[in-house]
């Protein structure tokens, strides 16, 4: 189900309130976060979903192996590889037409922000750990 103008709107605005930039791009709205692009759809009228996606190419050092691990350390994120990218989301139930929608939002984003800051330090001990292998073949 595509996510309705008036809820992509929504989010924009949700975004701005809490200082972040966003645009509307096709049926999602994007923005970004410590360094990494996000986006946000509208699911079913009733939640949402927000999603990270890096190119496996800047980080080729991040396997399966890390995905797994990543996954067992935040059981509240999502955490895969798809063909190119790795990506992380969340799913979150919200009635946007409730009275605290733009609350539960808010919350939402941040926790996400929070999210990507863990995908970031997982990225960086990933290649970390691939220099201090390569180090110590050559010692």
């Amino acid at each position: 189900m595509e996510t309705s103008p008036a809820i992509l709107d929504f989010l924009v605005n949700t975004l701005h309130e809490n200082g972040y930039r966003g645009y509307i791009e096709g049926t999602a709205v994007f923005s970004a976060a410590s360094g990494f692009s996000f986006y946000i759809i509208g699911k079913h009228e009733s939640g949402l979903q927000i999603r990270c996606a890096v190119d496996r190419e800047q980080y080729p050092d991040f396997t399966s192996e890390h995905v797994n691990a990543f996954n067992a350390n935040y059981r509240f994120i999502k955490s895969y590889i798809q063909e190119e990218d790795i990506i992380i989301e969340t799913d979150h139930i919200v009635d946007f037409s409730a009275e605290n929608a733009q609350a539960i939002c808010s919350r939402a984003i941040f926790l996400f922000d929070g999210a990507i800051g863990f995908f970031r330090t997982a990225l960086t001990e990933a290649r970390r750990e691939k220099q201090t292998l390569q180090k110590e073949a050559t010692t």
